[in-house]
């Protein structure tokens, strides 16, 4: 187990030192599960929105980023609170001033999950 991990690591150094930051952050994008059985930062914009990712505004792609995470835990749907509290927290560190996010206003375009919620 430890010699798997290792090896990982090793791996992640390698692809660190031959690619551009940009390059890294598009793969981890494109490599994301976001849920709502939507893998990729381009499908995830459509489970949630309903639209490319391209015509997502940046308090729609804060939700993103904040459902990818953890999907199952962060998911608007089945637990809005904890959603609502993780947006601030990384609305608050991309540099976003809190006290002008309206939610209802700001994400009203995020469709609801397709399937229920579990309980």
């Amino acid at each position: 187990m430890m010699r798997h991990h290792l090896a990982s690591v090793a791996s992640w150094i390698r692809f660190s030192n031959e690619r551009t930051p940009e390059q890294i952050i598009d793969l981890l994008l494109e490599q994301s599960a976001f849920g709502r059985d939507a893998f990729g930062y381009d499908a995830a914009a459509e489970a949630y929105f309903g639209l490319p990712a391209q015509r997502l505004t940046r308090a729609e792609q804060l939700a993103l980023f904040t459902v990818m995470g953890n999907p199952s835990i962060n998911d608007p749907d089945r637990h809005p609170d904890r959603f609502r509290r993780h947006y601030l927290r990384i609305a608050e560190r991309s540099g976003v001033d809190t006290s002008t996010i309206d939610f209802e206003r700001d994400l009203a375009r995020l469709k609801p999950a397709s399937k229920p919620a579990a309980p």
